[in-house]
């Protein structure tokens, strides 16, 4: 460490003395302010309650003594005065509460009375919260940058010293890491003082923590969330947000749900991908959803000839060209509105354009809504995937790719039984059109997505509770939309056709910890600063998913994250009527005839009451 590293050091260790010194001095204000406020707050209290009181100087000792006892074990005296817009009028109410009752016993023969319990605590908690107030002003602010704790002695964490041993930034002041090994290591002069469980201890000795472990797992990140927040301590990330990145280009950063959901990553070859795509033209279905616009974007990257993106919302079209426009020639993609519903419109696109592969995402997903409208989910879910496979047939495609999701497997919704309607739509097509490959693909949530828990928690966050879940026991498989996507395109490059793709989910997450974890990432503690309220399952709503039925025996891929079933015989005949049928009672919006026909259609679906339909 140079001269000049040495001099601003010894600045900032010289500020933290005198700020020590400064809250010492607060300390010792208090105790004065607090033990005058309550002799005056009980001399006034007995005077109005009780005029003809006795009151003696043994009686003021021990008002003294009570009033301290009870504001330290309230908290009263912590190091932060303010430390939330409730914490602190809490602490003083209940420890002025519990003053005023104890100094009403004080007057003995005279007993408790609610006019000196009210006359005494009162005064006392207005004169301590003023006494905070007026002293938090004067605070002094840190001569230097926030003491940091670096989580990870590696070589991201060596590469923060670096980065931030000055006065710029946090200042790194000493390591954590999980590898007994390193204890009492140093990295120019910061030390490695223990592994996470050591945060504890450090109160008072660092002002954050900064996680620099690439590849943390989730459960230590979740620990070390924990631990920073029943510390009250910031939490950071220091490393790479782009798998592109250099490590030079290394930088600090907030922690998303992402982070903590996601999985160990498994190294995929992208070779069967790019073989599959090259100089192919391929169309995706609901292009502008979260997952749709994440398929045309991997497309692109793994060398797809021309990309057509298909959707009804010409809004979510027009920013998707705007983003693509940044990074692709324009004759790389078309953007083309419509709906897969329109069976001359699909017809046209399929016949202009002659897509090699469909990856068919356009669906309705809101489960709440689609039980309020079933008709409407039959039209788009189901009806408009036999639409768009049937146009493909038609156009002599290679490949149709249906996403399903796990909610069509013993559906408890409409959504999920139009998605498992959808799934027997295409075996139906597949056993007599063999020409064009079929198959499908299940997985479960995908985070961030349109009107997923993420964006949603986030927001309620924002406004400062509360945070809404409906059950403590629910619980979601999650993973990423590039994460999805790209299993997505391996499934595609894998099917011979006549297969469903389920894809490697991890475990199921709880709702509530996630809900927790994300108030806890804000720098909030559930259910005192941020609330979380239980609003009980929505319609059509499952306390757990599912991602196959006991008679679908799924198989190992040569892909890791994905495993197969074959399709077996379906009965035709009896299809082809349930379709038709189907077609009617949603074209006349007679939802009760449409849950009915659904049922019929997937025996497993579990078909709530009939409600009067809604029109949209």
């Amino acid at each position: 460490m140079g001269v000049l590293g040495k001099k601003r050091e010894r600045l900032v260790n010289v500020s933290h003395l005198c700020e020590r010194k400064f809250f010492m001095g607060v300390i010792s204000l208090l105790l004065v302010w607090d033990g005058v406020s309550a002799i005056l707050s009980s001399v006034l209290g007995l005077y109005l309650a009780l005029p003809d009181f006795p009151y003696h100087w043994q009686y003021a000792l021990g008002t003294l003594l009570v009033a301290w006892v009870f504001f330290a074990l309230f908290g009263a005296y912590r190091r932060k005065l303010r430390p939330s817009i409730f914490a602190m009028p809490l602490r003083l109410v209940g420890a002025s509460l519990a003053a005023g009752f104890s100094l009403s016993l004080l007057s003995g023969e005279w007993g408790v009375t609610p006019a000196v319990l009210v006359l005494t605590f009162t005064p006392l908690c207005a004169l301590a919260l003023a006494g905070r107030i007026l002293l938090s002003k004067d605070r002094p602010q840190r001569q230097g940058p926030m003491r940091a704790a670096v989580y990870g002695a590696g070589e991201l964490g060596c590469l923060l010293v670096d980065r931030f041993g000055g006065m710029q930034g946090p200042r790194p002041v000493l390591f954590l890491d999980d590898d007994p090994a390193k204890k009492g290591t140093r990295y120019k002069g910061v030390r490695v003082v223990g592994g996470l469980e050591t945060l504890p201890r450090l109160a008072g000795k660092v002002d954050c923590l900064v996680v620099a472990i690439d590849q943390l797992s989730p459960r230590r990140l979740k620990k070390a969330i924990q631990l920073a927040a029943a510390q009250g301590l910031p939490l950071k990330r220091f490393g790479l947000f782009d798998q592109q990145e250099e490590m030079s280009a290394a930088r600090l950063g907030e922690i998303h749900p992402e982070d903590l959901l996601r999985r160990e990553a498994v190294a995929l070859d992208a070779t069967p991908l790019r073989a599959l795509l090259a100089g192919k033209t391929v169309l995706v279905t609901g292009g502008a959803g979260s997952i749709g616009s994440e398929l045309c974007r991997q497309t692109l990257q793994l060398g797809a000839d021309h990309l057509v993106a298909f959707d009804i919302s010409e809004n979510g079209l027009f920013q998707l060209g705007r983003e693509l426009s940044s990074l692709y020639p324009a004759d790389r993609y078309t953007l083309e509105v419509g709906s897969v519903r329109d069976k001359s419109r699909m017809n046209q696109l399929m016949e202009q354009y002659r897509p090699a592969i469909i990856l068919h995402a356009a669906a309705h997903k809101h489960v709440p809504m689609m039980e309020a409208c079933p008709s409407e989910a039959v039209k788009n879910n189901l009806l408009g995937t036999k639409t768009a496979a049937e146009a493909a047939i038609a156009a002599g495609a290679e490949l149709f790719v249906l996403i399903s999701t796990d909610k069509a497997v013993n559906p408890s919704s409409v959504m999920g039984a139009t998605k498992r309607g959808a799934e027997l739509c295409l075996q139906l097509l597949w056993g007599r059109h063999p020409a064009t490959r079929f198959c499908a693909v299940r997985f479960g949530n995908v985070l961030d997505s349109q009107g997923s828990v993420v964006p949603i928690f986030r927001e309620q966050i924002a406004r400062g509770g509360p945070v809404t879940v409906t059950h403590r026991e629910m619980r979601r498989y999650f993973m990423t939309i590039p994460e999805a996507v790209q299993l997505v395109l391996h499934a595609a490059a894998l099917s011979h056709g006549g297969e469903t793709f389920v894809l490697d989910m991890g475990e199921p997450v709880a709702i509530y910890d996630l809900a927790c974890d994300m108030i806890r990432l804000c720098g909030y503690r559930p259910h005192q600063d941020i609330e979380i309220q239980f609003t009980g399952p929505r319609p059509g709503e499952k306390l757990l998913e599912e991602l196959e039925l006991p008679e679908e025996e799924t198989h190992p891929t040569s892909c890791p994250r994905i495993t197969a079933f074959s399709w077996r015989e379906w009965a035709s005949p009896a299809a082809e009527g349930l379709f038709e049928k189907l077609k009617e009672a949603a074209s006349a919006g007679d939802g009760s005839q449409v849950l009915a026909l659904l049922h019929q259609l997937v025996p497993t679906y579990r078909c709530p009451p009939i409600q009067e339909e809604h029109t949209m």
